[in-house]
């Protein structure tokens, strides 16, 4: 049998080691392609896939349980925009309104992420006041027809029940 220099059995591990890693590599591509639908070539050839991170969702939570989980649903960008749209048309105060902080019904919580900027802002809206902090600022606006409120009775339609949604319509005036 003839003996190999260490020079070849360097070689023989490092090849071995590459097939190896490449071995796997092309079993985890073909894993994440399928997972992730989305590949790219990279400088070696080999395919680079990128995982596509999920989109920001802003939420709204219906605060109107004690001891029970309250409704959340998830608001599409378009209605984003609508609803800062309504927020815009609001004039601020120095008055915060009342807020219930009881049983019962206490407004609507909305947790604003910006698309763009990732900026995250919570809104609180009950009985004609919206209030709006972002970080470290709060600012309360007026909503004396309660269209804010009102909208986003709309948006819970359908994630509530019909009872709910009637009576938490006859409460907001």
């Amino acid at each position: 049998m003839k003996m190999k220099s260490i020079s070849d059995i360097l070689l023989y591990l490092a090849l071995s080691a590459c097939l190896m890693l490449l071995t796997a590599c092309v079993k985890d591509q073909a894993l994440s392609t399928v997972v992730a639908g989305n590949s790219t070539p990279t400088a070696l050839g080999l395919n680079s896939t990128v995982v596509p991170q999920p989109a920001p969702v802003s939420t709204v939570e219906l605060d109107v349980f004690s001891g029970l989980p309250n409704p959340v649903w998830s608001l599409s960008e378009s209605e984003v925009a609508s609803l800062v749209e309504l927020c815009s048309r609001l004039e601020p105060t120095q008055n915060p309104g009342k807020m219930n902080d009881g049983l019962g019904y206490r407004g609507f919580i909305v947790h604003l992420v910006a698309p763009q900027s990732l900026a995250a802002s919570t809104i609180h809206v009950f009985a004609g006041t919206v209030k709006i902090g972002t970080g470290a600022e709060t600012i309360f606006y007026l909503d004396p027809h309660g269209q804010v409120e009102r909208w986003l009775l709309d948006s819970a339609k359908p994630n509530i029940s019909d009872e709910l949604y009637t009576e938490l319509s006859n409460e907001i005036q």
